[in-house]
C-alpha cells in the first residue's frame, strides 16, 4: 500500500523499482509473474520512466495478445515524445490500435492533463490526429 502511494506522489525510487519489475516481466514473462493486485502498479509506474525500447516491447506484447489493459498502461509514460508518437500511431487508419483510439486519447488526457507539451500538441494537431 505504501509503495503505491509513493509512486502516486512521484517518488523516483518507487518508479525505478516498478520499472525494474516491469523489465523483468517483459524479459521473461513465463518465469516472472506480476501478481494481479500489483499489475496496474507495475505496468503503469514501470512505464512512467521507461525508455522507448521498453515502451516498444510492451506495445509488442499488446500486438501479440490484444490485451486492452496494456494500451492503458502505455499511456502512463511520462515522456511527451513517446505519448505524441502513440497519439499519431493510434490515429492511423491502417493501425491495429486505431479501433482503441478514443480510449487511448481518454487515458492520455486522464493521466497527463497537466502536461502542456502533450495537450498543446493534441490541440494544435486536432485535424491530423482525429481518425477519418
Amino acid at each position: 500500500m505504501i509503495l503505491r502511494w509513493a509512486c502516486n506522489f512521484g517518488h523516483s525510487e518507487c518508479k525505478k523499482t516498478a520499472n525494474v519489475k516491469l523489465n523483468e516481466y517483459i524479459a521473461n514473462p513465463e518465469t516472472y509473474r506480476v501478481p494481479s493486485d500489483l499489475k496496474h502498479w507495475t505496468y503503469c509506474n514501470g512505464i512512467k520512466e521507461a525508455n522507448i525500447s521498453t515502451w516498444n516491447k510492451l506495445m509488442d506484447m499488446y500486438l501479440i495478445n490484444h490485451n486492452a489493459d496494456i494500451l492503458e498502461y502505455l499511456t502512463c509514460s511520462e515522456n511527451p515524445d513517446i505519448l505524441i508518437s502513440f497519439i499519431n500511431k493510434s490515429a492511423l487508419n491502417d493501425s491495429i490500435i486505431q479501433k482503441n483510439y478514443y480510449s487511448i486519447i481518454s487515458s492520455i488526457i486522464q493521466y497527463h492533463s497537466e502536461k502542456d507539451a502533450v495537450l498543446n500538441y493534441m490541440l494544435e494537431n486536432l485535424k491530423i490526429i482525429t481518425p477519418k
